[in-house]
């Protein structure tokens, strides 16, 4: 099943494009391209943008060009379209694109780009849909994702490509995206932490290539899929893996020898750090809970919010999480939940003497 999930996906984010294209090159501002015919219809023809002036700092991609749609952003191991455009600083896309460098290799279309901060992605001028309901990329905080909109089972939405120039310290990956494709973080320098959110099951292969600042992985699934090593160079990472304890990836983590941490009590969103973030999940969460609404956490980070350990996901943990990062943290108090606890249970007793 898995193997026929990754065949899937590579579908979809592969397009039945010709090879066959014009022997000259066209230019059009910054960009130049070329003119492909389909190889399913004669009578069909498109856009591949191949290259770009290494001078620009900002581009953007039209739908169409010369009344041709824009369906592919050349890149392979070869040559790619923004290769070398090191004063890059933003793309923005068509969502009438259909391929962005090769399939299962995305940032090949951008070697060289370590400027890069942002992809973005616009709607088309003249309302285009994709054929066959299958993907459109999107884009949000600036990183490029492909969304699924058919329905078949063994299809994925994906974190595509994260831009070597993005200088967030910090990165969790969307709610609802359920895969991370292979090379999706590379050569980023400013990336420390890295979060896969509860909702991804799939993890690709050399998912993470050249990040050398990266120091954290929280993988906050309980069992999600993972093809092969996801870091390039396995034993290049000497940081820590976290995960939740006896789940698959602290497995995972023992099985390429990595330092495996369980996520702390009251680290709701996986980040290292219980903060006024954590507080305000746990309160949302709540609320979702009193009002009949489902709520976005799963069963291990429901377990993590419940810091005071009665079972129960209430008000008070959501509360306690805050009292726990303002000492902690604001007050800079060395103290642990069993120290924060201890000593509240102590004041109710004596409160009530």
């Amino acid at each position: 099943m898995y193997l026929s999930a990754l065949f899937s996906i590579s579908c979809i984010i592969s397009v039945k494009f010709s090879t066959t294209i014009t022997a000259y090159a066209l230019t059009y501002g910054a960009l130049e391209y070329e003119i492909v015919e389909s190889k399913t219809d004669i009578n069909e023809k498109y856009i591949v943008i191949t290259g770009c002036d290494k001078n620009v700092d900002k581009i953007t991609i039209p739908d169409e060009i010369n009344g041709l749609p824009v369906r592919v952003i050349l890149g392979n191991e070869s040559e790619g379209a923004f290769n070398g455009c090191n004063k890059l600083r933003s793309i923005t896309l068509p969502n009438s694109l259909r391929q962005f460098g090769a399939s299962d290799n995305h940032h090949l279309a951008i070697k060289g780009c370590s400027s890069l901060e942002e992809i973005n992605v616009i709607p088309s001028e003249n309302g285009y849909k994709p054929d066959n309901d299958d993907f459109i990329y999107a884009r949000e905080n600036g990183v490029l994702l492909s969304l699924y909109l058919g329905n078949k089972a063994q299809h994925y939405s994906s974190v595509v490509l994260y831009p070597p120039g993005k200088k967030d310290a910090l990165y969790t990956t969307p709610n609802n995206i359920s895969a991370v494709f292979y090379n999706a973080f590379t050569d980023n320098p400013y990336l420390e932490t890295l979060v896969f959110s509860n909702d991804v099951t799939l993890i690709y292969s050399d998912v993470i290539r050249n990040c050398s600042q990266l120091k954290s992985i929280t993988v906050l699934g309980s069992s999600p899929w993972i093809f092969l090593a996801f870091i390039n160079e396995p034993s290049s990472y000497t940081g820590v893996i976290r995960g939740f304890k006896d789940s698959y990836i602290s497995e995972y983590a023992d099985s390429y020898g990595y330092k495996f941490e369980a996520i702390e009590k009251g680290d709701i969103n996986g980040d290292g750090i219980v903060g006024v973030e954590d507080a305000q999940i746990a309160l949302v969460e709540y609320t979702k809970t009193i009002v009949g609404i489902e709520g976005q956490l799963n069963k291990d980070q429901i377990s993590i919010a419940d810091v005071n350990n009665d079972d129960t996901f209430s008000v008070e943990d959501a509360q306690l999480i805050l009292l726990f990062y303002t000492k902690k943290t604001v007050t800079r108090n060395d103290i642990t939940w069993d120290d924060l606890l201890n000593h509240l249970l102590k004041a109710v007793v004596l409160a009530n003497e």
